[in-house]
């Protein structure tokens, strides 16, 4: 008991300080739409979409990622989003200040009656330092390049052609001349992360990330100024303790792609349920707000390296007349592999 009220007492000056923080960026921000690309409501499960800085910032050797989101269901053809990752540290050029990552992103996306369809595979590069001699900062800088396959389904949609003044013939020309049906583009990323630990239990971290900064052309047709604009992508996350098996996530993410933008803020609860080796339980429980969107519920638990959880989007905005807050299913699971490392080697801080 002694212990424990000398804990909360050396703590509760950076507990204070680092709650302050996230309350004062929270009023800052204000004017949010949304943005083009595909979310995910559980980003900070979602690394390698994040940031490309991301890649191989964890606890471990191996990180293999997988997310599945479902939107809009009861107002017309869901949304699907599938995304995959894998990432791993090279340990043949690392050490304790400077670590060498890469990793894999794969996404799947499919859209409405047309079934307008995104695939996207992508490699991913990191490069990790820690200056100083208390290694208490990281600096993280990341770049990914890959291809994007965009296709389109003519053939599940209707035209106005299509109706012969009584009924629908769907074997009747709809008079438009369609020119192909999918094209690929290269697209490049690149992004910076810095953690900083404050001490053994109180960590804050940040990052900012430039998607598609070669704004590839996009267009079904022959025009070649069709360009998908870069986005801007901004994040902030902590660790507080405020007990001994008790946690604060707070975390904030915001975007920006052309004229539209999208906040992400709020934060989770996670508590250990038990640390016996080989047997470590943590429950979360957290909530996020999308702003003029959806809030966002969220539960989880880890087992030991493996981490699933789930969240769902309860729709705010004006289309809540039609959708009756119903928003989208998501489903994210992290699994990290460690291997035994010698004595004397520091690993990063715990991040998924």
């Amino acid at each position: 008991m002694t212990a424990t009220r000398s804990y909360n007492s050396h703590n509760r000056f950076y507990i204070y300080r680092l709650m302050l923080l996230w309350i004062t960026l929270f009023c800052c921000i204000t004017s949010v739409t949304l943005s083009q690309d595909i979310h995910f409501a559980q980003f900070m499960y979602s690394p390698l979409n994040q940031n490309p800085a991301k890649t191989g910032l964890f606890d471990g050797d191996y990180r293999i990622v997988a997310n599945h989101r479902e939107q809009w269901n009861s107002v017309t053809v869901p949304y699907k989003t599938f995304s995959a990752s894998f990432d791993m540290v090279l340990s043949g050029f690392s050490n304790e200040k400077n670590r060498l990552a890469t990793g894999l992103l794969v996404n799947s996306d499919k859209a409405g009656d047309s079934d307008f369809g995104t695939f996207d595979g992508e490699l991913s590069f990191s490069w990790q330092h820690r200056p100083g001699r208390d290694s208490t900062h990281l600096i993280s800088g990341g770049l990914q390049a890959g291809m994007v396959q965009r296709s389109i389904s003519y053939n599940r949609l209707t035209f106005d052609n299509q109706f012969n003044g009584d009924v629908f013939d769907p074997n009747s020309s709809p008079g438009e001349n369609f020119e192909k049906s999918t094209f690929y583009y290269f697209n490049i990323s690149a992004g910076l992360a810095w953690e900083y630990m404050i001490n053994k239990t109180h960590t804050i971290g940040a990052g900012v990330s430039l998607q598609h900064i070669n704004k590839p052309v996009q267009t079904f047709f022959e025009e070649k100024n069709v360009r998908l604009p870069m986005r801007l992508q901004i994040n902030l996350n902590s660790n507080i303790r405020l007990t001994e098996r008790l946690n604060l996530l707070p975390d904030v993410i915001w975007m920006k792609q052309n004229t539209f933008r999208e906040l992400v803020l709020g934060g989770q609860f996670r508590y250990m349920l038990s640390d016996k080796p080989g047997k470590v339980y943590n429950l979360y429980l957290g909530l996020e707000g999308r702003i003029k969107d959806a809030i966002i519920p969220m539960v989880g638990l880890d087992y030991n390296t493996l981490h699933a959880g789930i969240s769902y989007d309860i729709n705010t905005s004006g289309l809540k007349k039609a959708s009756h807050g119903k928003g989208g299913l998501e489903l994210a699971i992290v699994y990290i592999i460690k291997k035994v490392k010698p004595e004397g080697i520091k690993p990063p801080c715990v991040i998924y």
